[in-house]
């Protein structure tokens, strides 16, 4: 009989850092995922049979079906374990839409524009921005952590391609998660270079843009020891 997981990941394609980094502890699991292709066009939401529906999207839809079943529960928003969560981000879709604000970066008074002071996006609008863009989704984490311990893992900054302005979106989501009872995790220190603030190659999939199984694996063990994963 396999054992019952310990553990729920949800969330998008950095989830398999996380499950690998649970596999190399020996922490049962139930893993639901898809990329963030997906999350980013809001066909994920609350509802359906198991709390959480994903529209013509039969793989997920299969997997939520398996995962209530593995953890014993009828509403993947209340699965009775801890969950760890990577979706809500995907910050490389989200930065892009706000069109010229590849060269802006985010601070108290708004986005300004590096080369141009003129031209400013006010917080306001920022915060705007990503409600309309991920509150569908961001309201998936409202749910679950009501019921559950919920943290949730900031993406790996691996390049440095619009990064300013990813980092201000992602200082918003994370203000609006942690709002409503969702922690939000970033990757330990000893995986990032400290001169570019990315994460170190030797900690990259091969792809270049996901962590490995040794970063996942130091991953999960400093979420132990700083008190975000009890199993």
């Amino acid at each position: 009989m396999a054992k019952k997981p310990q553990v729920l990941i949800l969330g998008d394609s950095h989830t398999q850092a996380v499950k690998m980094g649970c596999d190399a502890l020996g922490i049962s699991s139930a893993h639901v995922w898809i990329g963030g292709l997906h999350w980013n066009d809001n066909v994920i939401s609350l509802g359906g049979p198991h709390g959480i529906q994903a529209q013509y999207r039969p793989r997920m839809t299969t997997q939520v079906e398996q995962a209530v079943e593995a953890l014993d529960v009828t509403d993947l928003t209340d699965p009775g374990v801890p969950v760890i969560g990577s979706f809500g981000f995907h910050l490389g879709r989200l930065s892009i839409g706000m069109i010229v604000q590849r060269q802006h970066f985010a601070n108290e008074d708004g986005f300004e524009f590096k080369h141009n002071a003129d031209a400013v996006f006010s917080q306001g609008y920022a915060e705007d921005y990503v409600e309309e863009k991920r509150g569908q989704i961001l309201q998936i984490a409202d749910a679950i952590a009501k019921n559950t311990s919920l943290t949730m893992i900031k993406q790996p900054l691996a390049k440095k391609a619009n990064a300013p302005v990813v980092e201000g979106l992602a200082e918003i989501i994370t203000k609006r998660l942690e709002a409503n009872g969702t922690r939000v995790f970033s990757e330990p220190t000893v995986v990032v270079d400290p001169e570019t603030n990315l994460v170190r190659p030797e900690f990259l999939a091969e792809d270049g843009g996901h962590g490995n199984e040794e970063y996942g694996r130091i991953l999960i063990s400093k979420m132990i020891e700083d008190g975000f994963l009890n199993v």
